[in-house]
């Protein structure tokens, strides 16, 4: 069946526009309902990732592609080391992949990556500065004995959690 029988094009100009990468975002274009989210959209969405991966792969640069394909070596065991070193980028900038990542709702652990004790410690860091936080100041109060990525973990955490 052609895609333009199932959505609008417009509603396709938005998926295209957005390439939503989780049911959350998906859930957020124009046209689509409940009924069509629950038959249609898990397709759709892969379908989506499937062109953002074989852009990446072609060395084609997309938006989204560089999470993506983040997310998809994370899926298959490697550390933040492993994935920035095959993916010639700095640790911190993988760090922020998964922070992004988690933000948007995709199924990342982020306790695989920061300690309860640096969640704990940026908590605490957080009750004597006003928002909003910056790194640099909690990593002042910190002492600096909390790495900057860390610290984007936890804070992300203790957002998600509504702690802060």
């Amino acid at each position: 069946m052609p895609p333009y029988i199932i959505f609008s094009d417009a509603t396709l100009e938005e998926m295209a526009a957005e390439r939503p990468s989780n049911e959350t975002e998906m859930q957020r274009i124009s046209g689509l309902g409940e009924a069509k989210m629950k038959e249609f959209g898990r397709s759709f969405l892969e379908a989506i990732q499937d062109f953002l991966a074989t852009k990446t792969q072609t060395g084609i640069s997309t938006n989204g592609s560089t999470y993506l394909e983040t997310f998809r070596m994370y899926q298959q065991g490697y550390s933040v080391e492993e994935i920035a070193e095959k993916r010639e980028l700095t640790e911190d900038t993988i760090i922020g992949h998964f922070v992004h990542l988690y933000e948007k709702g995709e199924n990342v652990d982020i306790k695989k990556f920061v300690t309860k004790e640096h969640i704990r410690k940026v908590a605490e860091a957080t009750k004597t500065i006003d928002p909003p936080y910056r790194l640099k100041e909690i990593f002042d109060a910190l002492n600096e004995e909390v790495s900057y990525g860390h610290i984007k973990l936890a804070l992300s955490y203790l957002e998600n959690k509504k702690v802060i």
